[in-house]
């Protein structure tokens, strides 16, 4: 006959439980995030982007977004000119963007490194800052 061991069942369903422990927190917190974190890492990911095309391109990355419209203009320097893409962030509804020149400006270079300003995402009175590393180039 084929099949199974008792141990080795005992085994899986060990390896299931253990495995279920360790992922459904991640699950919950993600769940739990209110739109000002949820905002925050939109963020996160849209400036690690511009840090990522600076890093593959060789290139400065002039990254600009209205704060009020979210519009975003990204403008890629490199020594044959310059080329620029836009579009629209897309933030979990309620979120204001604060900045004093109701603009957030970032350039991003093809060391790593970055010059730009904090950006704060606030909702229902919940605030949220994404800071960059100016020598790392890493949001936080």
């Amino acid at each position: 006959m084929r099949g199974f061991t008792l141990v080795e069942l005992v085994v899986v369903l060990l390896l299931l439980g253990l495995i279920s422990a360790a992922v459904a927190p991640a699950l919950r917190n993600a769940a739990e995030q209110t739109p000002a974190q949820q905002a925050r890492e939109e963020i996160i990911a849209f400036l690690a982007s511009a840090r990522r095309s600076a890093l593959t391109q060789g290139a400065t990355i002039t990254l600009r977004l209205n704060t009020s419209s979210f519009a975003w203009r990204m403008m890629v320097h490199t020594g044959a000119g310059t080329t620029a893409t836009g579009g629209r962030l897309q933030l979990p509804a309620g979120v204001k963007l604060s900045d004093p020149d109701g603009s957030f400006t970032g350039r991003f270079y093809a060391d790593g490194t970055v010059d730009a300003e904090p950006v704060v995402a606030s909702v229902e009175g919940v605030t949220e800052i994404v800071r960059l590393d100016r020598w790392m180039g890493r949001a936080q």
